[in-house]
């Protein structure tokens, strides 16, 4: 029997006299009603189960039942907030989910609220005037931090992780601020720059760093970051801006032993931390790079650990001039030599004759002092072809360490623009004297002090493929190159009177002798 609101109100029910019935009201099909309440006017009426009432008996026609239902929110006098959603700094698009729910005058309440960002960033939820609710955020996909909530116009409380208390919610004017604390993968990412330098010496290979941050969006790790050298020799690191981060460079593992490295900073402060790290930041979107500088260990060698072999005599002999024209070393997989005046009696003696890239097996050069990225070229394991400045500090020992001693700085020695004969104007102090051994040719005397036994190989020349100066002048290649085109080499020359070291530019299709010094 339908029952019309709000007119006529009332609707009339016929049944045999002096019966006992039961009335139940179904429950309305929309909204979130409460049990209704049932009241006699000239009728017996007590209350049953739930939605029923007994009614009864009935005697007359004048009896009335009086069904009193409680509505929910959407039928009785409501209240409504709003909920505002923030992402920081940076807008995350996106349908954030809330679950509401409500205990009131009426009874439990329950909704759901979306907020859309970037707009409107806003959505209305409408209660029971009276409640209080809980209102959960649904955590979105990501690193999200937990939220925190505030309120204008209404209360406001913490409740459990994701979750805020409001109310209780009366009027209309009621907001409620979400701000969410997105975790790295959500919020604006800065960067910075990663420098490396490893002195006047610049030392191949791969710089490792690892990088942990906080910041606003919580804790992050960035993947190692690598730092390759020579070229380009700076890298980047993206980390969620505001973020202070600890950098740490992991000890290289090649070129020998290291010495904790300096951090300073390029519009970025940056605070020395423990040995091998730096503190950066905080790091907003200016930038800024980190120069991360560290050198080798300086290792002192006096001159008898200085340790060399004799002249390299390895690989297939070719011939200087082939059919008539000139030969050359290829990289073809074999070691090749050059044997002076096409004799293999000159290489059991003197060693062979190697084009540059040949002694250096084709691989990279190297300028470090001391324990730098060696480069081992033709010679055996555990030995390199030294650098331009090893030959200049091994010359340098050999005058200063050995009686009679010269004075000769070792910056002369070094000094790569300075291709004037080196050394004591002493004979008997200067080096070449003290690594050169009595030889048959006219001239090339020396007391072989430091036991190098320097002979006087001489070379293959370029242009002809002719092979020249055997008996005056000894040349060894240096694993440095000064240009595509050409590299150092040392050289000692046959006049007693000078003893002298030098070293030259010259073009890597000479054919020189190699000497292996043994890693140190």
């Amino acid at each position: 029997m339908p029952v019309v609101l709000p007119s006529p109100g009332v609707s009339t029910v016929s049944v045999p006299a002096d019966s006992l019935c039961i009335v139940t009201e179904q429950t309305p099909a929309t909204g979130n009603w409460l049990a209704p309440t049932y009241t006699g006017n000239g009728v017996n009426v007590q209350t049953g189960g739930g939605w029923e009432a007994k009614v009864g008996p009935l005697s007359d026609n004048n009896g009335t039942v009086l069904v009193t239902n409680k509505p929910g929110k959407d039928e009785g006098r409501d209240a409504r907030f709003t909920i505002r959603k923030r992402t920081g700094d940076r807008i995350v698009p996106g349908t954030y989910v809330f679950t509401v729910a409500c205990t009131g005058p009426n009874g439990p309440y329950n909704t759901t609220a979306s907020v859309v960002l970037p707009t409107p960033g806003v959505s209305t939820v409408v209660v029971p005037a009276g409640s209080t609710c809980s209102v959960i955020e649904t955590p979105p996909p990501g690193n999200w931090g937990v939220p925190t909530y505030s309120g204008s116009g209404v209360n406001v409380q913490a409740g459990a992780p994701w979750e805020a208390r409001v109310g209780p919610v009366n009027g209309i004017a009621g907001n409620l601020m979400v701000h969410n604390r997105p975790g790295p993968v959500d919020v604006r990412m800065v960067t910075f720059n990663i420098r490396k330098n490893t002195g006047a010496a610049v030392i191949p290979g791969t710089y490792v760093f690892n990088l942990t941050c906080s910041g606003p969006g919580g804790p992050y790790t960035g993947t190692p970051i690598s730092v390759v050298l020579p070229s380009p020799g700076v890298s980047s690191a993206s980390v969620p801006a505001g973020s202070t981060c600890t950098l740490v460079e992991v000890v290289p593992n090649f070129a020998g032993t290291w010495d904790a490295p300096t951090y300073s900073g390029s519009n970025l402060n940056v605070q020395p931390g423990l040995p091998w790290q730096a503190n950066v930041g905080p790091v907003n979107s200016g930038g800024g790079t980190v120069v991360v500088g560290n050198r080798q260990k300086t290792v002192a060698l006096a001159c008898s650990q200085f340790k060399f072999t004799p002249n390299l005599n390895v690989g297939t002999m070719i011939p200087s001039v082939h059919l008539g024209l000139l030969n050359m070393q290829t990289n073809n997989g074999t070691v090749e030599k050059y044997c002076y005046g096409d004799s293999p009696a000159n290489c059991a003696t003197y060693g062979g004759l190697y084009e540059w890239s040949e002694a250096m097996a084709y691989g990279a050069g190297n300028n470090s002092d001391q324990s730098g990225a060696r480069a081992q070229g033709i010679c055996p394991a555990g030995h390199h072809i030294p650098s331009q400045q090893e030959w200049a500090r091994y010359a340098h020992c050999v005058e200063t360490s050995i009686a009679p001693a010269g004075s000769t700085a070792l910056s002369v020695f070094q000094d790569p623009t300075n291709f004037m004969w080196k050394g004591s104007s002493n004979p008997a102090e200067a080096p070449g004297t003290k690594m050169k051994i009595p030889h048959g040719s006219f001239g090339w005397t020396g007391s072989n002090a430091s036991g190098f036994t320097a002979l006087p190989g001489g070379a293959r020349t370029l242009m002809t493929g002719v092979f020249s100066d055997m008996g005056k002048y000894a040349t060894f290649w240096s694993a440095t190159a000064t240009s595509p085109e050409r590299a150092f080499n040392a050289v000692l020359d046959q006049l007693s009177s000078s003893g002298k070291y030098g070293h030259n530019k010259t073009p890597k299709q000479y054919g020189m002798s190699v000497r292996c010094m043994q890693d140190y």
